[in-house]
């Protein structure tokens, strides 16, 4: 994208780019929409208001870089970005799955002492 040049007879292509984008990013909201739901149940509001105050200040950030950083500097940022965020992502799924195995194993002894007792 750093090196394309779209022209007219690009329009086709970069409608169906466009596409995907948008695509992309319904299914991004959905998961990460969810991912919050999932992880700050008890604190629901909060948390979507912290994450729409972050997003708000990246787009911010992004806005006011636009015109001091080259385009090729803001592609490894947003590149680098991303990685970060795909990590994090990682280890948070890691770190819920975990406690969720926790507290099913919790709950499976405490039914077994009832049982038993």
């Amino acid at each position: 994208m750093v090196h394309w040049d779209p022209t007219k007879e690009h329009r086709y292509f970069l409608l169906g780019l466009l596409g995907v984008w948008g695509f992309a990013d319904g299914v991004w909201q959905s998961q990460t929409n969810s991912l919050i739901s999932a992880v700050f149940a008890d604190r629901y509001e909060s948390a979507f208001g912290c994450c729409r105050v972050w997003q708000g200040i990246s787009g911010l950030i992004v806005f006011l870089l636009s015109s001091v950083l080259c385009m090729i500097h803001k592609v490894a940022f947003i590149a680098s970005a991303c990685s970060l965020t795909i990590a994090c992502l990682i280890v948070l799924e890691i770190v819920v799955r975990r406690r969720k195995a926790r507290a099913s194993a919790e709950t499976n002894s405490a039914v077994e002492i009832q049982v038993n007792a």
